[in-house]
């Protein structure tokens, strides 16, 4: 467990995100594909088609929000959410509806659009989060012999093929 501290003056405790949560998440993205058009070589993918372009950024924005909203939805821990504050702003986004999305989670929108003043701190919380998550070099280094296996020479491995007949 690690401490942010916001512009705001608020300390957030933040901790790692398990990759599969992460995972998880955007998988439920689904990614467009290029639409097939015929060529005299042909069917191809045109990945230059505007309607393809389009898709993609919407993809890649929906991807990022995503990403945003589970490495902050599960990375912060026990913030007191001010539900005042979060209902005036989805009340200003909502009425007349503001044509940005909204995340659903007060978390969220409370430590995005409450507590941090800059995109760039939400950039530096994200970053932290992540950090957090990935392991480090030092901590990869020191596993590596949990993961070594002794392979048989290939004369035993020949020689065990050759007992049980799969070789002649």
């Amino acid at each position: 467990m690690k401490t942010f501290l916001t512009s705001s003056g608020v300390e957030l405790q933040i901790k790692p995100v398990p990759a599969m949560a992460l995972a998880a998440m955007q998988s439920k993205l689904k990614k467009p594909l290029p639409p097939i058009e015929e060529t005299t070589l042909g069917p191809k993918e045109n990945e230059g088609h505007p309607d393809y372009i389009a898709a993609m950024q919407k993809y890649n924005a929906d991807l990022m929000d995503a990403t945003m909203a589970a490495l902050i939805g599960l990375g912060v821990e026990k913030v007191t959410i001010d539900q005042e504050a979060v209902r005036e702003i989805r009340d200003v986004m909502e009425n007349p509806p503001i044509s940005a999305k909204l995340n659903p989670n007060d978390k969220v929108i409370y430590v995005t659009m409450v507590l941090m003043t800059a995109e760039e701190e939400i950039g530096r919380l994200i970053q932290a989060i992540q950090e957090l998550s990935i392991p480090s070099p030092a901590l990869m280094e020191a596993q590596v012999d949990n993961f070594r296996v002794e392979l048989p020479r290939e004369g035993l491995i020949l020689d065990q093929a050759a007992r049980v007949g799969a070789i002649g």
